[in-house]
């Protein structure tokens, strides 16, 4: 077993071959061919997400990511741990695979769903580095593992609930998406990076922003200008569409007050998480007044400790969701 700093290095020498794969093009065919399966995997967010991933396999951020849990992974035996991986978006997983190789276990894993041969390429390139056999991806069974990950739609399958969580330790992947918090001050270029955060991906990114707190009074008018950036790309999708005048028919069924943007439908905060298309506002008057809105929101749903810091156009990046999801994960693998 590689020692942590070898680790690291190897981690790193993934992100310098992938980031060699994509200026040769070598992955183009497989993004063709991921689109056939997984039709929310469109060029520019395939594009975004093995971006992030690259930037994410750098050294430097390796290191800041294990701080404070170098000694525990030093002295833990590597493991098996089985990964059920989720699927809702393009390369989605990776922030469950690099925490794994970092702490020095191997895996074993299956999708839920059908955005895998990217991802499968992309591990190809990784067992270049010196790292093969780490990861058996799509082994069609989870036999051997000593622990379990998983995401929280599956957990709750009878499967997932009555089989795997009451014979494994199981650490369940949370879908927590984000808040924006905005002061009716904003730039248009601040504006642009908090739509980047709420339609990139289609917004089913972990990180996506699914509620905005506005101050009473606010014009939405430079908001949803900057929303329309996205027209060519989510506009222009059909099944983002189909869920788009889905969601307007339940609002309107249901006499629910919205607001239509044409991409997005806003209504006011309802304590649930919202479906694709829908994003929740609420108003407030005063730092008191916020303060109280936020404490009221579920925290099973929602990234409380890190709203009021919210740094708008990195929310869907694989780097913030490692970090907000860092003491979890890591205090899992490593007890």
């Amino acid at each position: 077993m590689y020692s942590l700093d070898k680790r690291i290095q190897l981690l790193s020498q993934w992100g310098e071959l992938l980031q060699q794969a994509w200026n040769e093009n070598t992955l183009t065919p497989v993004m063709e061919q991921e689109y056939l399966f997984f039709p929310w995997a469109v060029t520019p967010f395939v594009t975004s997400a093995i971006t992030e991933v690259i930037q994410m396999l750098d050294a430097e951020f390796l290191y800041e990511y294990i701080s404070g849990y170098e000694d525990k992974i030093i002295a833990r035996q590597g493991q098996q741990i089985g990964v059920i991986l989720p699927c809702n978006t393009p390369l989605s997983g990776m922030e469950i695979i690099v925490p794994v190789l970092l702490t020095g276990n191997t895996m074993t894993s299956t999708a839920c769903g059908d955005n895998r041969r990217l991802l499968a390429a992309m591990l190809a390139i990784l067992n270049d580095t010196g790292m093969k056999n780490s990861i058996n991806l799509n082994s069609g069974s989870l036999r051997g593992a000593q622990k379990m990950i998983m995401p929280a739609k599956y957990a709750k399958t009878a499967v997932g609930n009555c089989y795997i969580k009451s014979k494994y330790p199981t650490y369940v992947i949370q879908e927590r998406y984000n808040v924006a918090v905005l002061k009716g001050d904003e730039t248009q270029a601040r504006l642009s990076l908090l739509a980047k955060d709420m339609l990139l991906y289609f917004g089913m990114g972990q990180g996506s922003v699914k509620c905005v707190m506005v101050p009473s009074g606010y014009d939405f008018t430079s908001l949803f200008s900057a929303i329309n950036e996205y027209k060519d790309i989510v506009g222009m999708h059909h099944k983002y569409l189909n869920n788009l005048e889905y969601q307007k028919t339940l609002h309107l069924f249901h006499s629910v007050p919205f607001l239509d943007q044409g991409m997005l439908l806003f209504t006011r905060y309802i304590p649930q998480l919202p479906p694709m298309a829908v994003v929740y506002y609420q108003y407030y008057d005063t730092d008191a007044q916020l303060r109280s809105l936020l404490s009221q929101m579920d925290a099973g749903i929602y990234n409380i400790e890190s709203m009021c810091k919210y740094d708008f156009g990195k929310a869907n990046a694989v780097k913030s969701i490692m970090l907000n999801q860092k003491r979890d994960i890591l205090s899992f693998l490593t007890d």
